[in-house]
């Protein structure tokens, strides 16, 4: 068990000890939010391109929820000083795919693996609530695509 763990149980909720600083959260959570913000137009344009009305549905509640993670993340950053990346004046004229689903697995499976391992990392515990939280959608949204994949027989 690591130290952090042990802290955890013990304090409950409390915290202590040294944690990150301010401008190293920033650094850790921008790459994070841009993962957010790619993702959530991945599944906007998934949405947008569905051509089932109930997977249309879903995808487009699945990009408010990555929208709300993205601004969690972004209020965190700037209550740590820092500037959220925003994705704004994105000029990527990238063509779509004729699939995106696998651009969504791989991309979802990529942050899903970046959040996890910041929980390695000792951050405030404020952070450390938004990060499990972003975390928990990562997974929910993972099961989502399982079970559309095994409904549409991908892999």
């Amino acid at each position: 068990m690591r130290i952090k763990e042990i802290k955890a149980l013990l304090l409950k909720k409390g915290w202590a000890g040294q944690t990150i600083s301010r401008e190293e959260t920033v650094a850790r959570l921008n790459p994070l939010l841009k993962q957010h913000v790619s993702l959530g137009h991945l599944y906007g344009q998934a949405g947008d391109r569905a051509d089932d009305p109930a997977m249309a549905d879903e995808l487009h509640a699945i990009q408010r929820n990555t929208r709300a993670d993205m601004d969690k993340l972004a209020e965190t950053v700037l209550s740590c000083g820092g500037t959220a990346y925003s994705g704004a004046g994105r000029v990527s004229v990238r063509p779509l795919e004729a699939d995106l689903w696998p651009a969504l697995v791989q991309q979802e499976r990529a942050l899903h693996n970046a959040l996890q391992a910041e929980t390695a990392i000792d951050h405030q515990i404020r952070t450390e609530a938004v990060i499990r939280r972003c975390t928990r959608s990562s997974d929910n949204r993972l099961g989502f695509l399982n079970k559309w994949a095994r409904r549409k027989g991908r892999a």
